[in-house]
């Protein structure tokens, strides 16, 4: 998937950004099912992730590159981050009636001590907006369709 390069901001040359940046942890078991077809032989993507630790008789892990052919409301779930300049959002599904919500002010609180969620919904409400908006742009790229 496409990204953004984190260089400058771990090299101090960047002190804020223009957008905010995204993290979250696919969950493609619940995504993609075991009849998808890949996108290239399966054996020119066996060992392709490199690993510190031993996983099976390997130090790599295989990477799966499939198609992805439909979106479900539920190909959204999972732990997800949103981050601008002042806020940092992260949102896990544990289940499909339940959601948790952390809203944490990372310049006024790094340790991220103090969930804001209930006291700023206008920031997480923008916040959830623009994640979805990322994710639905991540899905659609999945599908063949330029990412955003």
């Amino acid at each position: 998937m496409d990204g953004v390069s984190l260089v400058p901001a771990i090299k101090g040359k960047m002190q804020s950004r223009e957008a905010p940046i995204f993290f979250w942890s696919f969950e493609t078991d619940k995504a993609i099912g075991e009849g998808a077809r890949p996108y290239i032989d399966p054996a020119l993507q066996e060992g392709t992730t490199p690993l510190v630790k031993k996983m099976g008789d390997k130090y790599t892990r295989t990477f799966k590159n499939l198609h992805y052919d439909e979106i479900f409301e539920d190909h959204f779930g999972g732990a997800r981050v949103a981050m601008n300049n002042q806020y940092k959002l992260v949102l896990d599904t544990q289940s499909s009636e339940r959601m948790s919500v952390e809203l944490f002010d990372i310049i006024n609180d790094p340790a991220e001590r103090n969930n804001l969620a209930d006291d700023l919904s206008e920031v997480v409400d923008s916040l959830q907006v623009q994640l979805r908006e990322w994710q639905q742009s991540v899905l659609e790229s999945l599908k063949g369709k330029d990412y955003r």
